[in-house]
């Protein structure tokens, strides 16, 4: 019989004046993860938070007949902090982990007659996955190790790779489900995937031109996430690199670098973003066990749209574009050139892009006028609503007013009308 692997199921509860009310289990997963940062609160919803700055004794002492030993903080409300509830975080036991439950796991070894990773294979049974010896129709995923990708004959390696890819079996990496197991959860698989062949030699190799990723990193936004995985004398460690601020003026950039294999290490950045390259230092823990992570590190690299690639103190890391607000239309510093219906001709320029708030400034030429506009966008229309006119004056127009894009063929240039 399996011995399943378990995590502590954990509970939060707010008290309504007469019981303890449970919240949901979205809100809980939440909590744990902001609380794992040791926060002096944590956000409910947009009306609420829970203040944890204080200790058991003054929880108790803001309410009657209420004691109970797992009380960690109260529920105010932002508009009014005497508005309050008790919250406490309580350890319900243990829950079996099986988050792999009926997904088909095959080793390459195994496929290639060998035997696999012995506690690999455990580990995958323990979360409820199925092991095979060979590449079936019902296969997910096919595991490989680092060093079977060194010693297997390419010709090989490449013929299991292209059976499992025929089934629509992913291959990854070994460490994939070591991840898993360190965050006791199912992970993206993504960034382990092994996703080139290993290179074939041949008698006569022809020279191919490998064309040269074109720098740009307007992709590189506050609030976007960017996965991947730092590779290390042949180890391979996932990371994430979530961007918090960015001035679009100065290219100035903090956010955090996540490390799932490291004991879920969370570090601070900050670095500089222009034309294409992205060099920044990883300074502070913020949280994790300091023996896993060596600071300071400094950054080195290049983003090509949705990829970014660089190397840290002789190490490589490549990374995609996971989470970001929409960047299809208006890019910080891009030029559009319009005409506004029944006006005049104008010249819009984009100045500054942060999520959906957008600012920058429209010129008339035949007034030789400029005028400065903070708006919002929602996919293809600007909604203005300040509008503040230089010395110059250009036509009378009243906010807010609509700037409506309109793409042909996906080209660049751009037909926009004002709606007043």
């Amino acid at each position: 019989m399996t011995t399943l692997l378990f995590k502590e199921e954990i509970k939060w509860f707010w008290y309504n004046d007469s019981a303890w009310v449970a919240y949901t289990q979205a809100q809980i997963d939440d909590f744990e993860a902001a609380y794992a940062k040791k926060p002096g609160e944590i956000k409910v919803d947009n009306d609420r938070f829970i203040d944890l700055k204080l200790t058991h004794t003054e929880i108790v002492n803001n309410f009657s007949g209420i004691n109970d030993k797992d009380l960690i903080g109260i529920q105010r409300r932002y508009d009014d902090h005497m508005k309050r509830r008790a919250v406490k975080r309580t350890h319900i036991g243990v829950a079996p982990l099986t988050f792999f439950h009926g997904i088909e796991f095959c080793f390459m070894e195994t496929v290639l007659g060998g035997k696999s990773d012995g506690t690999t294979a455990t580990n995958i049974t323990k979360l409820g996955g199925i092991l095979s010896t060979k590449i079936t129709p019902t296969l997910k995923f096919l595991v490989i190790s680092s060093s079977e990708v060194k010693k297997t004959d390419p010709v090989q390696f490449n013929k299991v790779i292209t059976d499992a890819e025929a089934v629509k079996a992913v291959p990854v990496e070994s460490n994939y489900i070591k991840s898993c197991v360190s965050n006791k959860k199912k992970l993206d698989h993504t960034p382990f995937i092994v996703a080139v062949p290993v290179k074939v030699d041949t008698a006569t190799p022809t020279p191919v031109a490998t064309p040269v990723a074109k720098l740009d990193s307007s992709y590189v936004l506050a609030g976007s996430e960017w996965a991947g995985v730092c590779t290390v004398d042949g180890d391979h460690y996932p990371m994430t690199l979530k961007v918090d601020t960015l001035d679009a003026s100065t290219g100035e950039l903090n956010g955090t670098l996540s490390w799932a294999t490291l004991g879920g290490a969370i570090t601070k950045i900050k670095g500089t973003v222009k034309e294409g390259k992205f060099d920044f230092e990883e300074y502070e823990l913020v949280s994790g066990d300091p023996d896993e992570i060596e600071l300071p590190n400094s950054y080195v690299s290049t983003v090509s749209l949705e990829s970014m690639t660089g190397n840290v103190d002789g190490s490589i890391f490549q990374l995609k574009l996971t989470k970001s607000p929409p960047v299809t239309t208006m890019k910080p510093y891009t030029n559009y050139k319009g005409k506004v219906t029944q006006i005049d001709n104008f010249k819009l320029k984009v100045l500054k892009r942060e999520d959906e708030k957008i600012s920058g400034t429209l010129h008339w030429p035949y007034y030789n006028a400029t005028a400065e506009f903070d708006g919002t966008i929602l996919e293809e229309t600007i909604t203005i609503k300040q509008y503040k006119e230089g010395k110059e004056l250009g036509p009378e127009l009243k906010v807010p007013f609509n700037i409506v894009v309109t793409k042909v063929k996906d080209q660049i240039n751009m037909k926009i009308s004002i709606k007043i």
